[in-house]
């Protein structure tokens, strides 16, 4: 009994409660961006280009969702193990509550170490009846160190499954990261060979725009033409663009020289995506200006004419509406 008594204080004093601590591997750096640096290709020249990158697009895209849908199984995977970490270390704070309080009852009662005691303590019945008892202890003792050692083993296998289970989610994000990174400089890449390949006819020598008149059935210009099919191959546009219309008060649209980007239904505000998507347009157009032909943009009460430099915007006069004051729409009005 004595021996028994000892290994338990023993482990008692020396047992810890164990810790999970996670190291998180280096993110990996990037793909850093590809550079054009080569002369303005031909129509035929860029078309092949453009067809070559379009599909180490499509690759990237293709590699970048399997690291998605790897990443997405190693969270899973990782929340699992979370769980089962959380269910060991409520069955060990359980099992080492127990083993405390038995540990306790031992030392509080020092005299069932003596049969001197027992005895002396109650007659042969009473004696025969304490030794049972101890012995009884003694069995209960052992079980209740061999479950707590049980659920102690149990609980550092489930904490070194989640760590590796979480080392596994970080390299899943990581890679899923590189491939998405990847396939954006790519894609950026691509049409920044499109956007160089941008030029409006009839500009001259010293910046000026020689005048065009409106062809076609839309009743619009060469150039208003280009400025429209390239918004519309850029951007995903979901509501009305309007260029010609009859306006008694003048401008560029009864000139076939201006277009009107809707964001929202007429006379609604825009949502915040539909806001954020004005707001590319216009930056877009604004870094193309000079290669569209671009006379000014009016965008939320701001106007931005194709002189000035970027982001130099002038607020404008409250015209009455919610169209009026273009919060609705992107307006673009050509040379």
């Amino acid at each position: 009994m004595g021996v028994r008594r000892a290994r338990v204080a023993a482990f008692l004093v020396t047992a810890t409660v164990l810790t999970t601590g996670f190291t998180h591997p280096a993110q990996a750096r990037p793909a850093g961006n590809l550079g054009i640096g080569a002369p303005k290709p031909s129509e035929k020249e860029l078309l092949a280009q453009v067809k070559k990158l379009e599909k180490q697009v499509d690759a990237l895209i293709a590699t970048y969702t399997e690291r998605r849908v790897a990443h997405q199984r190693a969270e899973k995977a990782e929340k699992a193990a979370q769980a089962k970490v959380a269910e060991a270390g409520a069955a060990f704070e359980a099992a080492r509550k127990e083993l405390g309080s038995l540990i306790t009852a031992i030392y509080q009662y020092p005299h069932f170490n003596s049969i001197v005691g027992l005895i002396n303590d109650g007659g042969t019945q009473d004696f025969l009846s304490r030794t049972s008892l101890l012995r009884q202890l003694s069995d209960t003792q052992l079980a209740t160190l061999e479950r707590f050692m049980s659920v102690r083993d149990t609980l550092a296998q489930a904490r070194d499954a989640a760590s590796a289970r979480t080392t596994e989610l970080l390299e899943a994000a990581a890679e899923a990261k590189e491939k998405r990174r990847a396939a954006e400089d790519l894609i950026n890449e691509l049409k920044r060979k499109l956007d160089s390949y941008l030029l409006a006819p009839g500009r001259r020598k010293n910046g000026t725009w020689v005048p065009e008149l409106p062809t076609g059935s839309d009743n619009i210009t060469p150039r208003t033409r280009l400025m429209l099919n390239a918004v519309k191959n850029r951007f995903d546009l979901s509501f009305v663009v309007g260029c010609y219309r009859v306006d008694p008060g003048g401008g560029e649209h009864p000139q076939g020289r201006a277009c009107d980007f809707m964001l929202s239904s007429a006379g609604r505000m825009p949502s915040a995506g539909q806001v954020k998507l004005g707001d590319e347009i216009s930056a877009w157009t604004m870094k193309n200006a000079r290669k569209l032909g671009v006379k000014y943009i009016i965008y939320r009460q701001k106007i931005w004419h194709g002189g000035s430099k970027i982001g130099a915007w002038r607020a404008m006069s409250d015209r009455g509406s919610i169209t009026q004051n273009h919060y609705d729409h992107v307006h673009i009005s050509m040379h």
